[in-house]
């Protein structure tokens, strides 16, 4: 039998009422990993997050659930503006943004696997990821201001950061 705690209800009405709301319909839930990855869901496609077992799982209505350990998390953000670029790409294009950068460049579009790099134009990796098929998110806050590469698979984009 499942039973709810006072916090476990508090966090369902939030959900639900943040997903009810007309003035979220662009909002999302999204799971920022350790090593860049971030996994969105629109609000009104979650279902509910269940977190047990040393793990979080978004559970949603347009796809499989996503599971992620609790220690690979470095945060959880609710009510975020979700990105437009997935509603545009043409399938097999990847997207990346912005090109002027503040603190963080947005990956979308590359296949799971797929490696990213972030070039100084000396040549230095100033960091990498690989794509988990989703949006991807690259910390550049630590880099210096300068021209950068970011090379996703066989392809690369031109950067600057501020």
């Amino acid at each position: 039998m499942f039973s709810y705690t006072p916090k476990k209800f508090f966090w369902t009405l939030a959900l639900a009422a943040l997903c009810s709301a007309p003035a979220f319909a662009d909002k999302g839930v999204q799971v920022i990993c350790v090593d860049g990855t971030v996994h969105e869901v629109v609000l009104k496609d979650v279902e509910r997050i269940d977190i047990s077992a040393g793990k979080v799982t978004v559970h949603s209505a347009s796809d499989e659930p996503c599971a992620h350990d609790i220690s690979d998390i470095e945060r959880i953000a609710i009510g975020t503006e979700v990105s437009a670029v997935d509603d545009i790409l043409a399938p097999d294009e990847t997207a990346v943004w912005p090109t002027l950068v503040t603190s963080t460049v947005n990956i979308t579009g590359a296949p799971e696997g797929t490696p990213v790099n972030v070039v100084s134009l000396s040549g230095a990796i100033v960091t990498s990821a690989v794509s988990n098929g989703s949006n991807l998110s690259l910390d550049l806050s630590a880099a210096a201001p300068g021209i950068y590469i970011v090379s996703v698979g066989k392809n690369s984009v031109k950067i600057s950061k501020k």
